[in-house]
């Protein structure tokens, strides 16, 4: 009669975002931890403290929440994706690759999935599809470097990124923002720079 949790969790999921980002992933891990009672938010919440998790570097706790998130929507493709980093990260490789593979059966145009298929099968046939899905789009380029910033995987981020502007990709400076926003987060000595358009 007079609980003080709200009737689904909603709110602790929004609370949860507001402290993310303010950067105070702490309570952000403990909001989002209430938010997945209900189940309406369960697998973006359990997404949520993966990809807290991850940026901490507890791959193994990470890769849990991310197969919780998955299991509770199994074509939540932004999970999908998150297991795929997270299974590779954990040396699961083989496993890595299955899920990109069933990943891009489910939808073709997955990039979290095409680039982790040419991380881990580096053949050219892979490289291409993967080239070719983001198209020297920005857009496209900053979607799939976002999905690696989410998990703390600055490096791979600043790849898709800089892998963008040698190739001679649409020009838009967001990508360089983005790419400053991932030296300022693993302390490149240029970082102060990257920031200078």
């Amino acid at each position: 009669r007079h609980s003080p949790n709200p009737w689904d969790g909603e709110a602790f999921y929004n609370l949860g975002k507001a402290l993310e980002m303010q950067g105070k992933d702490e309570e952000a891990f403990d909001a989002y931890y209430k938010a997945i009672w209900s189940d309406a938010w369960r697998s973006q919440g359990y997404l949520k403290l993966a990809r807290i998790a991850a940026r901490r570097g507890d791959i193994t706790e990470a890769l849990g929440y991310a197969k919780e998130a998955l299991w509770v929507g199994y074509k939540n493709f932004d999970a999908r994706g998150a297991v795929t980093v997270l299974l590779r990260l954990a040396g699961e490789e083989a496993a890595a690759l299955a899920t990109a593979k069933e990943t891009l059966g489910f939808d073709p145009m997955d990039s979290v999935a095409a680039k982790e298929t040419a991380l881990l099968d580096p053949s050219a046939e892979n490289r291409e599809r993967l080239a070719a899905l983001l198209g020297g789009k920005a857009h496209n380029a900053m979607t799939l470097a976002d999905a690696y910033m989410e998990l703390g995987r600055y490096e791979t981020a600043m790849e898709v990124l800089e892998g963008h502007i040698e190739s001679g990709g649409e020009a838009y400076a967001m990508v360089w923002y983005y790419l400053a926003a991932c030296k300022q987060a693993i302390g490149a000595p240029d970082a102060a720079d990257a920031w200078k358009l």
